[in-house]
């Protein structure tokens, strides 16, 4: 008899942050629960989750406001990133967990911002 074991997607580009969510993940103290199974993928891909099997996505909602690789285009005229530009990729990321069809949330992995 095999245990299916929930998976769960981490959708970031941030090593932290994946392992930060797979080591605070609760423990289950019901007999013959398991932990389940974290799978890691990069932001990128989630246009490509429909019809995936997972049970549960968590996107790292602050990567679009820390990246260290921007382009012409992702800067304002005072070299701020672009905000409208960030916000229409975290709604395209939003829209992409949304179509896919199962539970997801999108974290800030950085709270301080919030204080």
């Amino acid at each position: 008899m095999t245990a299916n074991r929930p998976i769960v997607l981490i959708l970031t580009r941030d090593p932290v942050f994946s392992r930060e969510i797979k080591d605070h993940w609760p423990q289950d103290p019901a007999p013959h629960s398991s932990a389940p199974d974290f799978i890691v993928l990069d932001e990128a891909f989630a246009p490509d989750l429909k019809g995936s099997n997972y049970d549960l996505a968590i996107a790292d909602a602050s990567y679009f406001e820390k990246r260290g690789h921007l382009t012409e285009n992702d800067k304002s005229i005072d070299g701020d990133t672009n905000k409208k530009d960030n916000s229409t990729k975290i709604k395209a990321l939003k829209q992409s967990l949304a179509a896919a069809g199962k539970p997801a949330v999108m974290i800030h992995s950085n709270p301080a911002r919030f204080l």
